[in-house]
């Protein structure tokens, strides 16, 4: 009786076994044909609302990789969402994949679609996941750009309260905070931990708002402000030999899950799935934590850039949560004038 059922047991191991190589197997062959089949489509257009340069990098890699000219094009986050509804309302659909920031998670479901099974996605780690419409791509994390020779080290801000001093009115550069983008959430995410009166007292601070953060840095680094607010950290590792500094304050630093989905109207669907998973491969995060970005599946920091691995210890505040946004825009444009 014992050797019956050691017999059976390994009869049904095996059995699991061979279900299991076959259901592998099948994957396999699946994925095959969307390769195919995005090679016959030949083309991608991704819309960013990043101005980290690893999107463009991975675009490149993939387009080296597949042979599918991938195009790339910026835009800000409120722009971004309007074009996808002007081109599916239109019926001609330009982009097939956004990359942005978790906020993009409020967007109408109806302009987005969910994607396929990828292989890459389970090497992602927690508490990223995949929701079968976006796919997780990094973390970015928001602090403060210091111009080191405007700014003494004992006057340097160490809190995001110590920016209501009285000598830095008017003398702040940030992120647009009344529209969608890295400044609204980061000073959402401020709200939720310092309390209301803290942003009123940051809206009568003098602030200069900017919708161009690229532009912004290089404006702290040539001395016309000494402060800009909503600085994506990981940008650092671009401005290297300029009199800069990221500072990650002790209250720690809001951050955004950056994103990537298909969209309704693309043309390119399966172009659109192979680039999914591919953001997801060892290279492409590894393209990510070059640029001063967080892996998502759990690269080794040692990747970072010199000036950068202080982000892999750094202080997480908390993140903007999309469902608040349209109380977000209306809180900040009511106190940020």
């Amino acid at each position: 009786m014992h050797v019956m059922n050691a017999v059976l047991i390994r009869l049904g191991f095996g059995t699991v076994l061979g279900l299991l190589a076959g259901t592998a197997a099948y994957a396999d062959a699946e994925w095959d044909k969307t390769i195919e089949a995005a090679k016959k489509e030949g083309n991608l257009v991704v819309y960013m609302a990043t101005t980290n340069p690893s999107v463009r990098r991975i675009g490149e890699a993939f387009e080296a990789h597949y042979g599918i000219r991938t195009l790339v094009q910026f835009m800000r986050p409120a722009e971004l969402r309007e074009k996808l509804r002007t081109e599916q309302a239109a019926g001609r659909g330009v982009a097939d994949v956004v990359l942005t920031g978790g906020t993009f998670k409020s967007t109408d479901p109806q302009l987005l679609r969910k994607h396929a099974a990828l292989p890459n996605a389970s090497k992602i780690k927690p508490p990223s996941k995949d929701d079968g419409t976006y796919i997780p791509t990094h973390f970015g994390l928001f602090g403060i750009l210091m111009n080191t020779d405007l700014v003494k080290p004992e006057d340097e801000p160490k809190s995001w309260k110590d920016l209501l001093d009285p000598k830095w009115k008017g003398k702040m550069l940030s992120d647009d905070p009344r529209t969608q983008g890295a400044g609204n959430g980061t000073f959402w995410v401020l709200h939720e931990a310092l309390g209301l009166d803290y942003i009123k007292a940051m809206g009568q601070q003098g602030i200069t708002y900017t919708r161009e953060p690229s532009i912004a840095e290089r404006r702290v680094a040539q001395g016309e402000y000494p402060l800009y607010l909503a600085f994506v950290v990981g940008g650092i590792a671009r401005l290297g030999g300029l009199p800069v500094k990221a500072i990650v304050p002790v209250e720690g630093a809001p951050y955004n899950d950056g994103i990537a989905v298909l969209t309704a109207a693309g043309q390119n669907v399966n172009a659109g799935n192979l680039f999914l998973d591919f953001i997801l491969n060892d290279r492409s995060q590894d393209i990510m934590l070059e640029e001063g970005q967080v892996s998502v599946t759990g690269r080794p920091a040692d990747a970072l850039p010199a000036g950068s691995k202080f982000m892999a210890t750094a202080k997480l505040l908390n993140n903007a949560d999309p469902n608040k946004q349209a109380e977000s825009l209306k809180l900040m444009g009511e106190w940020f004038k």
